[in-house]
């Protein structure tokens, strides 16, 4: 265990040190040698600083352990894949039904085993830190842009060079539009995939939550034919 540890340290301190003096000799006989170095010690600045803050979020050694999974509670999108991932999608109704003979036959009817798979899929459906951080970083995007859009900055990188407009023998105005026109259209179709893969996951945790219920009152009712 020892050994393990100092070969650790080795690795993420003093190898990467001696790499990042390799780098700075190298960026010296390089064009632009001050902004080479700069770039490099700010890298390295960076890195060190990323690793006291993964430190600080304390590390589990023993990753496949039950301790580890309670953090996590990874193994969900397997699950439903592993189940589904060969079955035709049909119409509403057959697609509902068989989830619902999946999960019955994944419980084996057990209500027991289906109260503890809400119980986890339920877990996974809450808010957790994740979500706190996609939504700020979602919101500080959002604020960076309508920033950019009221101060013009936006606007500024639509313009080209008159001198190269004036090879492509068109007017500015329609080199600008066409480049706010792609920075609008990109932009938001990258909004749009970020919130749908998002949300995707969320969508498929709450429909088979519903599912999940279902089955369990069909449990309980097998039970009380016997």
């Amino acid at each position: 265990m020892m050994k393990v540890k100092i070969f650790n340290v080795i690795k993420q301190y003093v190898f990467t040190s001696f790499l990042f003096i390799v780098l700075l000799v190298i960026s010296g006989f390089l064009p632009f040698r001050n902004y080479s170095s700069i770039a490099v010690l700010y890298i390295a600045f960076n890195y060190y600083t990323l690793l006291g803050i993964i430190r600080m979020g304390g590390k589990d050694q023993s990753k496949e352990s039950l301790y580890h999974w309670l953090d996590i509670l990874d193994g969900s999108g397997s699950l439903i894949r592993r189940m589904f991932i060969h079955e035709k999608n049909k119409d509403i109704i057959s697609n509902l039904e068989t989830v619902y003979n999946k999960l019955l036959l994944l419980t084996n009817h057990d209500k027991r085993k289906l109260k503890l798979l809400k119980g986890y899929f339920s877990t996974l459906n809450n808010e957790g830190p994740f979500d706190l951080f996609f939504k700020t970083i979602l919101g500080i995007l959002v604020a960076i842009i309508a920033w950019g859009i009221n101060k013009g900055v936006i606007l500024g990188f639509t313009k080209m060079n008159i001198e190269d407009i004036e090879l492509l023998r068109v007017t500015p105005l329609y080199i600008e539009v066409l480049n706010y026109s792609t920075i609008i259209f990109l932009g938001g179709m990258s909004f749009a995939v970020l919130i749908k893969n998002y949300y995707k996951e969320k969508t498929r945790n709450r429909v088979i939550l519903e599912i999940i219920d279902v089955c369990i009152e069909h449990a309980e009712d097998r039970k009380n034919h016997r």
